[in-house]
């Protein structure tokens, strides 16, 4: 692995050739690393390092590692120092994302609290208004945002600006992929970044993908990159269910989506076992293809349809759901207030109903994350947007991921490669795609809209006004001199990116590593 480095607007840069990992799987490099660096790995195989030394005046310097109750005491003691360590490091990295969910995601690999950009934002107002104590945050050394690419960029440079001011903070690790869709707020944030360093070879080539266990899913994804279709193969977790509706009838290609969706649940479709829906996950363009989807999924397993006779949302037990919106609620099995997560999803365990004193419906959700089950009053439910999820659109469902995808592609009249590109690599071991072959094709030939954005401009502006002032200078002679000889047009010659000098580097300026997660980098 090659690093490079490039000094801009005070802060050291390195960023990812994309096209080598297509998903987001945030395997955290989480402080500079040293010969006396520690080592843990989580269930799911991904591998932390931390900068976990001992403390000053000790002779301990070999790795701890976690143990168990059975574990021998100078084992134990070793823990409980990690332990301590770990503590310090929550203190000093800020692990955050721009969803709950893959802030949920991020946290659960590294072992690290996790935070969604929005609450940290909140939490330094909320602490500004109060004036009391220290910042929670006011420690962080070290910033890393996960999946990017949904970063808008008013937030990020909020959140940059607030940690600034009242932190610590010195490095900054971006992680997403920048083929991905884009926030749907203005701006075009990570791959603004990568595409103006990419010029000059300013990147780091990542080889591996730690989050698709098929590799076919990996190479399709490479191949809807390029707008090139995607091979099926059913025995490597790749097929296609396809069906020909007439041209220009949208009745009839939703009739046949039904059908073709309803044959799957039902296992009618011999090239596809769809796994329960705890592994499983439709996922497709149209909240109305979505629809569709949930009141076929509620009928086929639990027996009713989405919506009551006055047109309300109806859960019953077994119903898949989801949050659409982060909320605190209190769950009265723990008798603790618990945060949920937008786009958390779960299965409803039991309902419990009666009429209170003042004739009111009352019920409570007891609720299944894969964790712990929660009893939560479906008021504070409502509040925080519970819906049906068997089905999830694009855009909700980006920055998860699940066993088995099924797209429903549907139409592609404002759908292109990227659209393609984000809901196949949702997929950790198969995709399945029901579509018609002109709609796939259509989609994936469809170009991405550019998005007319200043941050590729202000960063080379940047670069040119404060990383290399003698060749800046150089360039404004030369434009003067050629703009007094060709009637007062400047030629404004682009720069090329010298490594960066890491001697001449000021620690006091923030430090910046942009890379697509999933590959560990090790820093000088």
């Amino acid at each position: 692995m090659e690093e490079h480095k490039a000094c801009i607007d005070g802060t050291d840069i390195i960023t990812p050739d994309a096209g080598n990992d297509v998903a987001s799987s945030p395997d955290l490099d989480a402080l500079q690393s040293t010969q006396d660096s520690d080592y843990r790995s989580d269930t799911d195989g991904y591998e932390v390092k931390l900068d976990l030394k001992c403390d000053p005046g000790t002779s301990d310097t070999d790795p701890v590692s976690l143990v168990n109750d059975e574990s021998s005491s100078e084992s134990k003691v070793k823990a409980h120092k990690l332990k301590t360590k770990l503590k310090k490091v929550e203190d000093e990295v800020l692990l955050t994302a721009p969803t709950g969910k893959a802030a949920s995601l991020l946290g659960k690999r590294t072992k690290l609290p996790s935070y969604t950009l929005h609450s940290v934002i909140y939490s330094f107002q909320h602490w500004k208004d109060k004036g009391n104590d220290d910042w929670k945050f006011s420690n962080v050394r070290l910033l890393v945002c996960d999946e990017c690419s949904l970063i808008p960029v008013r937030v990020f440079s909020k959140l940059i600006s607030i940690l600034n001011a009242s932190a610590q903070l010195q490095q900054v690790i971006l992680l997403g992929d920048v083929l991905q869709l884009p926030s749907i707020e203005p701006g075009n944030f990570l791959a603004d970044i990568y595409q103006v360093l990419t010029k000059h070879g300013v990147s780091i080539t990542l080889s591996t993908n730690h989050r698709a266990d098929s590799e076919l899913i990996v190479e399709n994804a490479i191949r809807i990159s390029s707008q090139q279709m995607p091979l099926f193969d059913q025995a490597r977790g790749f097929c296609s269910v396809e069906y020909q509706p007439k041209q220009n009838d949208a009745d009839v290609e939703a009739n046949k989506i039904t059908r073709v969706v309803r044959d799957v649940l039902e296992g009618k479709e011999r090239s596809f076992v769809l796994p329960d829906p705890n592994a499983s996950q439709f996922i497709a363009f149209r909240r109305k293809d979505c629809n569709i989807i949930n009141e076929l999924c509620a009928v086929h397993y639990s027996k009713h349809p989405i919506k009551d006779e006055r047109g309300k949302p109806n859960f019953q037990i077994g119903d898949k759901v989801c949050v659409r919106r982060n909320a605190e609620c209190l769950d009265e099995n723990e008798n603790e207030v618990v945060k949920l997560v937008n786009g958390e999803i779960f299965f409803i365990e039991g309902i419990i109903e009666w009429i209170d004193n003042r004739n009111r419906k009352v019920s409570k959700f007891s609720l299944d994350n894969g964790k712990k089950i929660m009893k939560i009053d479906l008021k504070h439910l409502r509040e925080a947007k519970l819906g049906h999820a068997w089905a999830r659109t694009i855009h909700t469902f980006q920055g998860s991921e699940s066993d088995t995808i099924v797209y429903v592609v549907g139409s592609p009249a404002y759908q292109n490669w990227k659209h393609v590109y984000t809901a196949v690599t949702r997929g950790i071991r198969q995709v399945m795609i029901i579509n018609n072959s002109s709609s796939l094709f259509k989609a994936i030939r469809n170009p991405p809209v550019k998005r007319q954005t200043k941050l590729q401009g202000d960063m080379v502006e940047a670069m040119r006004s404060r990383c290399w002032p003698e060749e800046r200078d150089q360039v404004q002679k030369t434009n003067t001199q050629s703009a007094a000889t060709q009637s007062g047009v400047v030629h404004r010659d682009e720069l090329t990116l010298q490594p960066f000098d890491v001697k001449n580097f000021s620690a006091s300026e923030v430090d910046v590593h942009i890379h697509t997660p999933g590959f560990p980098l090790t820093f000088p």
